[in-house]
């Protein structure tokens, strides 16, 4: 045995030192993300703005990754002759600091102001579009890097990869009428993030906008993932977008009830209809529109100055309890569908 560590003493001193400086760096690493960011955090939420704090939350775990990946590669090179990486691990370390970089970038990418002029209803939503696009293009640039280190021909693949285009452009056609979908409905703007909106497929509110689809949250509190092409080729109604909400009923009163009745009725049902708050007054409509089978019927029709449904729904509850009221007051019954049965005898 001590003819073994003799022999093989310097190979196991060299492997030692190796192990001690990898450990040396994962500590640095667990240091500065756990003990050193924190302190800077606490340093910068002082000043003015929190884009420092942002920055260092982008940063941190990429960092932490590089001490990690520099301690791999010193601790690596110990271990061969004149402290020189095979061609093969270099080419790795060399990947793995591409992938790293572009990792950051992608990071950093949301902390860039993009088109910060820009005033559209939309501007939130291409701005995200603007970043995934910029995020992708740094992944692909990367990508491109570490198969160029594996001496990939790139200009090769990029060929290879027009002569399949034909093939590529037809399994994906459903993908690119999304995607210009997506672009004209960021050009016509019918909705923006946060909009109450009705379509087709699905009606909520909408989460996120994209060149491929729209994230849609329902009535049932799910989120209905809509593609662009299903959305433009149908119908969009935007109930945010409304000045004003509709309110429409028919009030059936019976035909027993006479005349003086019912005009008073409907003149006290369009003078509180008028004088009632949230309620444009010029657009009361208080009507007889008709016989029907088994009642004269009433048209309530107004718009609220609220729009939102919860509003909405208890500007109409008041009215309705109003209705009510008045149709008690005047002793006026509100009529049910019912049926006259005449039987007649023989020989009478």
């Amino acid at each position: 045995m001590l003819d073994f560590i003799q022999k093989n003493a310097e190979p196991l001193i060299s492997f030692g030192i190796s192990v001690l400086i990898f450990f040396g760096f994962f500590l640095v690493s667990k240091l500065f993300q756990y003990k050193m960011v924190p302190v800077l955090r606490h340093l910068f939420s002082k000043l003015k703005g929190n884009f420092a704090t942002r920055l260092l939350e982008r940063i941190n775990l990429p960092l932490s990754s590089f001490w990690l990946l520099i301690g791999a590669q010193i601790a690596l090179s110990r271990l061969f002759p004149q402290n020189a990486l095979p061609v093969s691990l270099t080419h790795i370390f060399r990947s793995g600091y591409a992938l790293l970089v572009g990792w950051t970038a992608c990071n950093l990418v949301d902390l860039i102001p993009i088109l910060p002029q820009l005033n559209w209803n939309n501007s939130e939503a291409i701005k995200k579009i603007l970043r995934r696009i910029l995020k992708a293009l740094i992944l692909a640039f990367a990508v491109v890097i570490v198969i160029g280190e594996f001496g990939y021909d790139v200009n090769g693949l990029v060929a290879g990869l027009g002569l399949g285009g034909l093939t590529i452009s037809l399994a994906a056609k459903d993908s690119a009428a999304n995607m210009f979908s997506g672009l004209l409905l960021l050009i016509e703007r019918p909705f923006e993030l946060g909009d109450w909106i009705s379509c087709t497929a699905a009606e909520g509110t909408v989460e996120d906008i994209s060149f491929r689809s729209t994230k849609i949250r329902t009535f049932a509190n799910t989120v209905s993932v809509v593609p662009n092409s299903v959305l433009c080729a149908g119908t969009i109604t935007n109930v945010t977008r409304m000045e004003m909400r509709l309110s429409k009923s028919t009030i059936g009163i019976t035909y027993d009830t006479p005349r003086d009745k019912i005009e008073k009725v409907i003149a006290e049902l369009r003078e509180m209809l008028t004088t009632a708050p949230d309620i444009v007054s010029d657009t009361v409509q208080v009507r007889l529109t008709g016989f029907g089978a088994s009642s004269i019927d009433v048209l309530v029709q107004y718009y609220t100055s609220v729009t939102a449904y919860k509003d909405w729904l208890a500007v109409t509850e008041r009215v309705n309890f109003d209705i009510l009221s008045i149709m008690r007051s005047n002793q006026v019954e509100f009529a049910f569908p019912s049926r006259s049965i005449y039987i007649e005898k023989n020989g009478q």
